[in-house]
């Protein structure tokens, strides 16, 4: 046996523990004349402890290796949203408040009644997106709606009815990275986009992506070293019969250079996933070149007054008096309250206010 594995690793350049594993199990299974396997991972525990909510394991078409990887995502993407690190800044921010207004835009180039639009909503801020929020019949607060479509439509789970490539923009601070990451929890529990068999969601300032060269590359990037290249080669064919889906955070962090000439350009191009779902989120400063291509517009315009409230009042739970002297200062601060419906900066006066029990006179 020890023969036999040496041979292996000698004629093996692209050897991880998991590999050698595999080659272990086939020597033992040779000797009891059994057929080899390509993988001897076993998959997350099929109880309700898999995923919250109570939704179990899910089987995927493509073999061990993709159903390892679409698990492992679905367990990553709710352990990420749930967790809270004891040094999380802001303290106490509430975690279940994502309901940010969204409004839609028809497909193409912005129009000039459009750039007119945003300009006077930034110069008046929040007594705007309050405005806008309760008469515009384009604006919504239901995350189903961003894969209806049409915003009147309930979400479907008929793929040819969902649009494939949608952008979504917004200021920084708004609420984009935290969008891509309820988009990814509502995914793993099975509530939003029951179709798409896997969703990748890619943070776009992570370095390691500009290593990503083929598909091989992208899906060891999930994997990390549990699988070696040739194993996941070898099931990168299956992905045609997948429903994809992909959610790329932060395209304005990705370089113009990468932007042209990448990977990443062509996952967005449609070049690398046939009919994949795709979700990109950015500043407005770089998506220019998208608006075109993309089959629907999406601004976050942050929080309306009712959200605004609720993230006060959850924030300041346990600091009685506080919440009505936050709201009489906002009444006196028409700048600073112009402001907040961005909600990094009401989080940052939030924390002001409680660490160091003074309110600013400017943000």
């Amino acid at each position: 046996m020890l023969s036999a594995l040496m041979n292996w690793i000698y004629s093996n350049t692209d050897v991880t523990w998991r590999a050698l594993e595999v080659a272990i199990t086939n020597v033992r299974r040779q000797q009891l004349d059994l057929d080899p396997v390509d993988d001897v991972y076993v998959t997350f525990k099929d109880t309700n402890d898999g995923v919250a909510g109570g939704n179990k394991s899910k089987s995927v078409k493509g073999g061990r290796i993709l159903d390892v990887v679409a698990n492992s995502l679905r367990s990553n993407y709710v352990k990420n949203r749930d967790d809270v690190a004891e040094d999380e800044w802001p303290p106490n921010q509430p975690k279940t408040i994502v309901n940010v207004a969204l409004i839609h835009y028809n497909k193409g180039q912005r129009t000039k009644q459009e750039l007119i639009e945003i300009s006077k909503r930034h110069k008046e801020g929040t007594p705007a997106i309050d405005k806008l929020v309760s008469s515009h019949s384009r604006v919504t607060k239901d995350i189903d709606k961003i894969f209806a479509a049409d915003w009147a439509d309930t979400i479907t789970t008929v793929p040819t009815e969902i649009p494939k490539l949608i952008l979504i923009e917004g200021a920084p601070g708004i609420g984009k990275t935290v969008l891509a990451k309820e988009i990814a929890y509502r995914w793993a529990t099975n509530t939003l986009l029951k179709h798409v068999d896997i969703l990748f969601l890619l943070f776009l300032r992570d370095p390691e992506l500009q290593k990503i060269t083929s598909t091989t590359d992208f899906i060891k990037h999930f994997t990390k070293d549990h699988f070696a290249s040739k194993q996941i080669k070898h099931c990168v064919p299956q992905l045609k019969e997948l429903q994809i889906g992909v959610v790329l955070d932060g395209y304005d962090e990705y370089s113009a250079k990468l932007r042209q000439k990448s990977f990443i350009a062509d996952l967005i191009a449609e070049k690398v996933f046939i009919n994949a779902v795709i979700v990109i989120t950015s500043r407005p400063t770089a998506t220019l070149s998208l608006h075109s291509k993309v089959d629907r517009r999406i601004e976050i315009l942050g929080f309306a007054q009712k959200e605004r409230d609720e993230f006060i009042s959850e924030s300041l739970k346990d600091s009685p008096g506080k919440e009505g002297q936050l709201i009489t200062y906002l009444k006196c601060q028409p700048i600073i309250n112009g402001l907040i419906y961005v909600p990094l900066h009401l989080a940052v006066l939030l924390y002001l206010f409680k660490v160091q029990s003074k309110l600013p006179e400017t943000l």
